[in-house]
């Protein structure tokens, strides 16, 4: 199924709604990552794909920026260097949250947002 990016998009939609109050939040498009130099320290969460650049994290990365990646394409055959990974591909089969979309597994996310950091 081809998700033509809607996926990502409402995810990242719910993502900035549902933690602006918690900390302060920088909408950044994807292509553009050279804010990694103005920072020394802080969270990227990227969703739907963003395990795609490995490029583009090793940069975080190698800035001491935390990276979050949120998907539910294909698990990569090494996992990216990041804080976190949450892909709906990483539960069995027959778990209920198998292959959700990136937009539910932020919806989880949200819902449980609660929990202390």
């Amino acid at each position: 199924c081809h998700d033509s990016r809607w996926d990502g998009v409402i995810a990242t939609a719910m993502l900035i709604k549902g933690f602006k109050n918690l900390f302060p939040i920088n909408f950044l498009p994807y292509e553009d990552f050279s804010f990694a130099e103005k920072i020394s320290d802080g969270l990227i969460i990227t969703v739907d794909l963003g395990e795609k650049n490995q490029k583009i994290i090793d940069y975080a990365v190698n800035f001491n920026l935390d990276v979050i990646i949120i998907d539910h394409h294909s698990l990569p055959v090494d996992r990216p260097a990041v804080k976190s990974y949450l892909n709906s591909l990483n539960f069995a089969e027959n778990h209920p949250c198998y292959n959700l979309p990136s937009v539910a597994i932020v919806y989880e996310l949200l819902e449980k947002k609660t929990l202390k950091f």
